[in-house]
């Protein structure tokens, strides 16, 4: 199965409207709870996920909006006990812990990418009989090739030496 540009594009846009409408429905949350009740996780989820599956500029922006939104709770629409400028250092650490997990999240997501891509990858290559061209398959036992490749399919050859082949071509080192 093959996806064009524009499936891709079409994902990826519903992907961030689905990071920015849980954006937007964790500023709800957090409105409605107040000043004093607050859900960390409801600002982690909407940033970890679009760091993973999206770009990082959009995980970074959700990660200074959140706090800077809250902030702006506080200092216009809550009456709160606190100084702004408590308020100010409380958001400013938000944004720091917020911008951290999103760089991490990225991080770990484009290495995932990678080994993802270096297993499926490696999983195409054979070790073949170099004398009788059999295969060794993942229960190591070893098949001809055109049974092999009846069965299979999209595949790289790696070469290697059957005990038969072995003892056939090679007797002084069999045993």
């Amino acid at each position: 199965m093959t996806l064009s540009v524009q499936d891709i594009t079409s994902r990826r846009g519903q992907r961030l409207a689905l990071w920015y409408l849980m954006a937007a429905a964790s500023i709800v949350v957090t409105f409605v709870a107040g000043p004093f009740i607050q859900f960390p996780i409801a600002f982690v989820l909407p940033v970890a996920l679009a760091a993973w599956f999206d770009d990082f500029p959009h995980a970074l922006t959700l990660a200074v909006a959140l706090p800077a939104i809250r902030f702006a709770f506080v200092f216009g629409l809550w009456s709160v006990p606190w100084s702004n400028a408590d308020s100010l250092v409380n958001g400013l650490i938000r944004v720091a812990m917020l911008g951290l997990l999103a760089v991490l999240t990225n991080r770990v997501a484009g290495r995932h990418r990678a080994l993802r891509r270096e297993v499926a990858m490696l999983e195409k290559i054979l070790p073949i009989c170099s004398f009788c061209k059999k295969i060794r398959d993942q229960e190591q036992s070893w098949q001809p090739l055109e049974i092999y490749l009846r069965t299979h399919a999209d595949v790289a050859f790696s070469h290697g030496l059957c005990p038969e082949c072995a003892r056939q071509h090679y007797p002084e080192y069999a045993d």
